[in-house]
């Protein structure tokens, strides 16, 4: 919040299950036993969207991004657009080119079952949001911490 606050366009929120870049550097220098420790570092992608709330479409969304749910709710939380993956380098390596193609419209479809009644990603990005009473206390308890 404090980078859009003083400039900056877009923030990209590449939260926890996506590329650990700490572990890829390690494996690059040959240190990967120490890196294992922080594989599961880190605040999953909704939790760090929900903290810094909703930003006029300027937050970018990825980090361990695998459905169509989940770029749903990425959208619902404010992203503008919500990036993946490992699903599709999977899907090149188990079925080539032409399974990307077929998983680009699997998406597409699911996305749009996800999105509940909502006429486009806009629209469902101005949906009331919902948050379970676990997820709505540790989105408070960032924030006192953040100062947000």
């Amino acid at each position: 919040r404090r980078l859009l606050n003083n400039g900056v366009h877009y923030v990209n929120i590449a939260g926890a299950g996506g590329t650990n870049w700490l572990l890829v550097e390690s494996y690059r220098k040959q240190e990967g036993s120490v890196a294992r420790e922080f594989d599961s570092w880190g605040l999953p992608t909704a939790l760090v969207q929900a903290v810094v709330g909703r930003q006029d479409g300027r937050i970018l969304s990825s980090g361990g991004i695998r459905f169509c749910s989940e770029i749903a709710k990425s959208v619902a939380l404010g992203a503008s657009m919500a990036g993946l993956a490992l699903p599709f380098v999977r899907e090149l390596n188990k079925n080539g080119y032409e399974g990307v193609l077929e998983y680009i419209s699997r998406l597409e479809q699911g996305l749009k079952i996800s999105m509940a009644g909502a006429k486009n990603l806009k629209s469902l990005a101005d949906k009331p949001l919902l948050f379970d009473h676990s997820f709505q206390a540790t989105v408070h308890q960032l924030r006192k911490i953040e100062g947000f």
